[in-house]
């Protein structure tokens, strides 16, 4: 009889949220899925994570498969900080957080048998100032490209 750990889908190509579950004792079954992750006009930061991990999981689960999918932002005073994607932006995004506190906000959306559920958890930040120097040498590191905000706790 197999049980959830030899069919959990994951509804990401994150490697961080596969390492996570594969550190937990689970096998996820990694499935992609394409989903256009643009903020709505007026969307709170909650809203997002919570909209998008739902569709995640939505554009690559089946009724009844078990199936985990998310999405983390960065909220620092009413701003939405994504993925930065280049040095660039995360320079940007790595100054505006230097010396603030903010929230890491995650949306949770998960699959079984009995149906699905989504929850948000948010988290509060408090960083010291960072020297540009700092902030340069960790974006060189490449680490900051593929994180909200530009890092990971």
């Amino acid at each position: 009889m197999s049980g959830i750990k030899d069919r959990l889908i994951l509804a990401s190509g994150s490697p961080q949220r596969f390492s996570l579950l594969v550190a937990a004792g689970f096998e996820p079954e990694v499935r992609v899925p394409e989903v256009d992750e643009s903020i709505l006009v007026g969307e709170s930061a909650n809203s997002l994570v919570e909209r998008l991990a739902v569709k995640k999981l939505d554009a690559v689960i089946n009724v009844g498969e078990c199936g985990v999918a998310a999405d983390t932002v960065v909220s620092v005073n009413e701003k939405i900080l994504g993925k930065p994607g280049t040095p660039e932006i995360a320079l940007e995004m790595l100054q505006t957080l230097s010396g603030e506190t903010h929230q890491v906000i995650t949306g949770v959306a998960l699959s079984g048998p009995k149906g699905r559920r989504s929850l948000i958890v948010a988290t509060k930040v408090k960083w010291r100032e960072l020297t540009k120097e700092e902030i340069v040498t960790y974006i060189q590191t490449g680490e900051p490209l593929d994180k909200a905000g530009g890092y990971g706790i």
